[in-house]
């Protein structure tokens, strides 16, 4: 590439440039492209394992809705059982039917101590995906206004030094890219743990 011109030498031509762009393009920003786009694979990656431990939680859920059922099944029995000793006395109608009351409530109070658990888990995971989403949606703005000044290169690219000044600044803003994808991977390792 030509860095002088001197009296000897033709001037650079629009050829040159382009030639100068796609080199420097292949050799420092196409590069760093395909590593970020290898980064949001791991990303993905990631949000699928994510998905698998919701799903062995859903599937966690379910087995607890079964014992549920089985509580409901046995609960029925024991009504049948009631009826069948209510005949016998009205004493000892009254005490089993005080006892399962109380057995009743209890129960009752445990679902709802589980129901606000699990409301509460939900609204903090919701949160946490909030601000991941938040966070994707400011990376790829950024990452639009990069590719966007990118293409804004081309008419720019008259004078050598203007280029050169402009490549530092989007070297600066790759570099803010990357510190903010591994603040990201740093807030997922987080959420696995």
């Amino acid at each position: 590439m030509r860095t002088a011109k001197s009296k000897t030498e033709s001037p650079l031509t629009a050829s040159d440039l382009d030639k100068a762009l796609l080199k420097f393009y292949r050799n420092l920003l196409e590069p760093r492209f395909e590593a970020i786009d290898s980064r949001f694979q791991a990303i993905d990656d990631r949000f699928e394992a994510i998905d698998c431990r919701f799903q062995a939680i859903d599937d966690r859920f379910e087995a607890i809705d079964g014992r549920f059922q089985g509580n409901d099944d046995r609960f029925t029995r024991i009504e049948k059982q009631i009826a069948k000793f209510r005949d016998e006395t009205y004493q000892r109608f009254e005490r089993i039917e005080n006892q399962v009351a109380g057995f009743r409530d209890e129960t009752y109070q445990r679902f709802e101590r589980i129901e606000n658990q699990v409301a509460g888990f939900r609204d903090e995971t919701y949160q946490r995906f909030d601000d991941l989403y938040k966070k994707f949606e400011t990376l790829e703005q950024e990452y639009t206004v990069i590719k966007h000044q990118l293409k804004r290169l081309d008419p720019i690219v008259e004078h050598w030094e203007e280029m050169q000044s402009t490549v530092k600044d989007l070297k600066s803003k790759v570099i803010d890219l990357y510190q903010r994808v591994e603040d990201l991977e740093k807030d997922l390792d987080r959420l696995k743990h």
